[in-house]
């Protein structure tokens, strides 16, 4: 039988090619979907690969804007029918974001993946995109998955990694969820097989060196390293192809954990630290996709959005030194770039609006530039520099008596932030 798969596309996706090729090699026939051809056309399809890139340029974070895509509706609906669903890298974000994987009850998030943190006893010596080859090997308990039909524990397998936010980031009561349920998992690992908490091993910080998530159902996996680009790869996709034809289609299985509402608490600077709100002179794309994933959702409002610092002043540092190393970190360029950004003096204030900042939970943006503007350009007065993005959000004219709601519902899409990933305030 001639399975057809879709090879999913959207803008920004640049692996569609050798994604097609793997699949054409395991012997069925892969099928371009683009992310703006009709849905329902999916239903026709036995099988989908979303492939690996940047879709919508990464912008707010990687997959977020994809997984609010309105063919991953449709997805889902092909998801609880068992097919088989593979997100490669940017899939992978895209199938975590959209609930797909881990398979919580209503495709409620589970996790994230997180920006890259190269871990060295203890120590973090690198972060960011990270190139190269990396070894895996299936975990014990998921040989029944869509995509590990005849692989063995015993198994390495060789792939190319090529990603700057590839961390999982899941609860540990979760995961423990999902070990015991056999939720397919793939694990960085060393030539011989051997796991290694530390970089290079574990080449970007995942609990437990996750390098690939299932779901319980046992018919999607979003796996961060690329196995179409290699032969290795292959039995992947031959898994694929058997799953179809012995007709494995599992029973809905969803895990209902109980659904912790994300607080949303009330930002408060530091009573020695002075912020910085940096907006955009040129047109902010990332603002205008968040704005345009939202309406297309449903909900009318416009969006900006702001770089926030927050600087704190040393403790034995004085009024004058503070205010010379600041104005020194202002024209470093390593706060904002003056050719296309500049300093807010006044934030908006409508009834309308409301202003959310969202900060990681791992701020590595910020202790960089802490790093750089106390070694490199020696700011002793500055103690802790704090980044995040200031998102203000307004509802348009004529939906007053609505805006609590149509803000209430922007705020659970998870546009903004990841609850497992970052934290959220509300700025007054």
């Amino acid at each position: 039988m001639n399975y057809r798969i879709a090879i999913i596309e959207f803008p920004g996706t640049n692996c569609e090619r050798e994604t097609a090729r793997a699949v054409h090699r395991a012997d069925m026939e892969p099928i371009r979907f683009k992310w703006n051809d009709d849905p329902a056309l999916l239903a026709s399809c036995d099988g989908y690969v979303i492939g690996g890139g940047f879709s919508y340029e990464d912008r707010s974070r990687s997959g977020i804007i994809a997984a609010l895509d309105p063919i991953m509706r449709r997805l889902r609906t092909e998801d609880k029918k068992g097919k088989p669903i593979l997100g490669i890298c940017n899939g992978a974000q895209i199938l975590l974001e959209s609930g797909i994987i881990p398979g919580l009850s209503d495709h409620r998030p589970g996790g994230a993946l997180a920006q890259n943190k190269q871990f060295v006893d203890g120590k973090i010596v690198g972060t960011g995109f990270y190139n190269a080859w990396v070894h895996v090997r299936l975990s014990e308990g998921s040989g029944s998955h869509a995509f590990v039909q005849g692989l063995s524990t015993d198994t390495v397998m060789r792939i190319p990694a090529a990603h700057a936010e590839g961390r999982f980031v899941i609860p540990r009561d979760l995961l423990e969820r999902l070990y015991a349920s056999g939720a397919t998992i793939f694990r960085y690992c060393d030539e011989a097989g051997n796991e290694n908490p530390q970089f290079p091993c574990n080449p970007n910080g995942s609990v437990d060196n996750i390098a690939a998530l299932g779901n319980l159902r046992g018919n999607a996996l979003g796996i961060m390293p690329h196995p179409e680009r290699t032969g290795e790869g292959d039995c992947m996709f031959a898994s694929m192809r058997t799953y179809l034809s012995q007709g494995l289609h599992h029973e809905s299985i969803e895990l209902d954990l109980p659904h912790e509402k994300e607080v949303s608490g009330a930002y408060t600077p530091g009573r020695t630290c002075r912020e910085l709100v940096i907006s955009s002179i040129i047109t902010d794309n990332t603002a205008v996709s968040v704005e345009q994933a939202l309406r297309q959702l449903g909900f009318p409002v416009s969006i900006r959005r702001a770089v926030h610092w927050e600087l704190e002043v040393a403790p034995d540092a004085t009024e004058r030194q503070f205010e010379q190393d600041f104005a020194i970190a202002c024209k470093s360029g390593e706060l904002y770039n003056s050719n296309k950004e500049y300093p807010l003096e006044e934030l908006p204030s409508a009834d309308r609006t409301i202003l959310v900042r969202t900060e990681a939970e791992d701020d590595c943006i910020g202790l960089h530039a802490k790093h750089v503007l106390m070694n490199w350009f020696g700011l002793p007065s500055i103690q802790e520099i704090r980044h995040g993005i200031l998102w203000m959000i307004t509802v348009d004219p004529g939906h007053g008596t609505q805006a609590e709601d149509v803000i209430e519902g922007c705020l659970g899409t998870n546009i903004f932030n990841n609850p497992f990933s970052h934290r959220r305030y509300t700025y007054a």
